[in-house]
């Protein structure tokens, strides 16, 4: 026969809720300690070397090739950033927004042969990455103090 199956308590089954809680809860915390690779200031890091290193490629006199190759650095490194960090996402799409809108203008000319077309280009490539910097320094203001506590003023 079967025996009668007994109903846990309301106080059991509050238990069970808050476990059951604390492990959704705890799970991604833990895994977000778990993998400093990507956690946001590593990234962060990494952003800041590639915003110099485009800034040094654009202050030289580059190819269109090697624009390019900067830019889609760059803009991979801001995607990255993007994923690691929901708290500051606006600013984060809108500074990939504004790479991307520069590396559009770069491979509009891109396919032609004479470098001398970047010359013709170059204002229109100039204004787009002045748009990008100043949209970097809002990322940059935004993330220092939480990643760089000791440059906070």
């Amino acid at each position: 026969m079967n025996a009668p199956q007994r109903i846990p308590s309301r106080r059991a089954r509050r238990l069970l809720t808050a476990g059951l809680i604390g492990v959704l809860i705890a799970a991604p915390l833990a895994a977000c300690g778990e993998s400093e690779e990507q956690s946001t200031c590593s990234v962060y890091a990494e952003f800041l070397v590639a915003r110099e290193k485009i800034r040094a490629v654009i202050a030289g006199d580059p190819s269109t090739l090697d624009s390019i190759d900067a830019v889609e650095d760059y803009l991979s490194v801001i995607q990255r950033l993007r994923e690691t960090d929901s708290r500051h996402s606006q600013a984060i799409d809108e500074l990939e927004v504004a790479v991307q809108d520069g590396l559009r203008t770069l491979e509009s000319f891109d396919d032609a042969d004479d470098d001398a077309q970047y010359s013709t280009w170059a204002p229109l490539v100039a204004d787009d990455l002045e748009q990008a910097a100043k949209t970097a320094d809002r990322v940059v203001e935004l993330l220092t103090p939480d990643c760089v506590p000791d440059l906070e003023s």
